[in-house]
Parts: structure tokens; C-alpha cells; sequence
């Protein structure tokens, strides 16, 4: 009788474990999502924003600290370049949304090996080596598309229910959802999930 009751409780309690990390993660990144569209709104209230060549970062207009893109999308950007073109930078504003603390501290290490991915595809080795090193977040941002910044919340969850937020700061264009990342990453992919 117990055997039976084991056999049938205890694949239940690991699937509600499961499911409360994805649900944490897909909170987490929903925050976040919330977030970028408040930023974009108080940026249009205040008259939006101007644009200017890439690398530029002549306009100081900034909301809390944040700048908004150098394509004057009133989409958040990096503090001082206005443009996000690396992994670290996508967590710089990830971080700057969350307004530093007020949600649980995402753990994200720049110059660690594992965390973030520049390459076409993301191999589900290294996801779960990020996993398994402690990583919360895995961030790919493809090399060359600096304004791209795809988030996978990785923290506790079966990679197969695994929370994204997907974010082009120069055409505010998102994406949301939970996916199977067992098989890896492809950029492509990503690309083909916004709205």
C-alpha cells in the first residue's frame, strides 16, 4: 500500500515543484515585460525621444536612471550607451527593470563560464551547465544584433517548461511564453516567436 502511494505522490509533488518554478520564472520575466511597456509610456508622456546614430549617446533623456534606445523608440536601452550589445548590457536593463531588488535577486555573472550565449545556437548542454553552476537567467543576445536581449529563466525548472522574454529594444517588438529547451536554442527560432 505504501509502495503504491509513493509510486503515486511522489511524481506529483515533483511536478507541483516543477510548475511553481516555472510559475516564479514566468512572473519574474512578466515583471519585466510589464515594465518595458511602463517605461516606453512614461517616455511617450514626456514628450518621446529623439533618435541618433548607433553609438552615439548625445540625448541624456532618461527615466529613473534608464536611457531609451538610440532609434528614439522610447524602449529602455543601457544608462549611458543607449544600445544593448551584449549579454552583460541585456542584464543591465533586465536588472534596471526590476528596479534593483524589489523582485528576487536574479543571479547573473558577468565573465563566468556559462549564463549567456553569442552563437546561432545555445546547446542544451550549456543551458544545463548554467543550470547546474546556479545560474537564474540565461541570456542569448546573437552577435550582430545588439539590440536583441532573449532572457530564459533557468532557475529550478525542467528545461522543458522553461520561461522566456524575448526584447528588441529598437522596435520595442517582444515575446513571452514558456518552451522546450531541452533540444538547445536556435536564434532562429527565437526570431520567429515576435508578435
Amino acid at each position: 500500500m505504501l509502495g503504491v502511494l509513493a509510486a503515486v505522490a511522489i511524481p506529483k509533488f515533483i511536478n507541483l515543484r516543477d510548475d511553481a518554478a516555472t510559475a516564479k520564472g514566468a512572473g519574474i520575466l512578466a515583471a519585466v515585460h510589464d515594465s518595458t511597456n511602463l517605461y516606453r509610456s512614461g517616455c511617450m508622456i514626456r514628450g518621446g525621444d529623439v533618435e541618433e546614430p548607433l553609438g552615439s549617446a548625445q540625448n541624456k533623456f532618461e527615466i529613473d536612471g534608464i536611457r531609451s534606445s538610440y532609434s528614439g523608440s522610447c524602449y529602455p536601452a543601457r544608462s549611458n550607451s543607449r544600445k544593448v550589445s551584449n549579454a552583460r548590457q541585456c542584464f543591465e536593463v533586465f536588472n534596471s527593470l526590476l528596479n534593483e531588488g524589489k523582485l528576487p535577486f536574479i543571479l547573473y555573472q558577468w565573465n563566468a563560464k556559462g549564463g549567456s550565449s553569442f552563437s546561432e545556437t545555445v546547446s542544451s548542454t550549456s543551458l544545463t551547465a548554467s543550470q547546474d553552476a546556479g545560474y537564474q537567467l540565461f541570456i542569448h543576445q546573437r552577435s550582430g544584433f545588439h539590440s536583441y536581449c532573449h532572457f530564459y529563466y533557468i532557475d529550478d525548472v525542467d528545461l522543458t517548461q522553461t520561461p522566456y522574454f524575448l526584447f528588441d529594444g529598437d522596435t520595442g517588438r517582444m515575446a513571452q511564453g514558456v518552451m522546450d529547451v531541452t533540444s538547445g536554442v536556435k536564434w532562429a527560432d527565437s526570431i520567429k516567436l515576435y508578435n
